[in-house]
């Protein structure tokens, strides 16, 4: 009985072992830059009451995104390699976010 529930146990240690190494090899592709369009500034009150946020974009290539500011979604816009893009709402909020578009 012991001989059984030794070497169950060895397989299960076996087994979580693969498992866990399996996880931890998983790497993204060396040509993958990742998210491009990161947060910059804001929200800072602009002109007219308007908050403005500013995205930059640390690829070398252009990307279309748009910024979400408590639930309202901002226009898309092209944003030039290595250039900053800037979106205004009347919504002032620390917690926006960027996505493609």
């Amino acid at each position: 009985m012991l001989r059984k529930f030794g070497a169950l146990l060895a397989a299960a240690t076996f087994i979580s072992t693969l498992a866990v190494t399996e996880v931890g090899t998983a790497q993204a592709a060396p040509a993958d830059p990742g998210f491009c369009g990161v947060r910059h500034s804001g929200p800072n009150q602009g002109a007219d009451m308007l908050e403005t946020y500013t995205v930059y974009n640390k690829c070398g290539f252009q990307i279309n995104v748009r910024v979400v500011v408590q639930g309202q979604v901002l226009g898309c816009e092209l944003i030039d390699p290595y250039s900053y893009g800037v979106f205004q709402s009347y919504r002032a909020s620390p917690d926006w976010i960027v996505q493609n578009c």
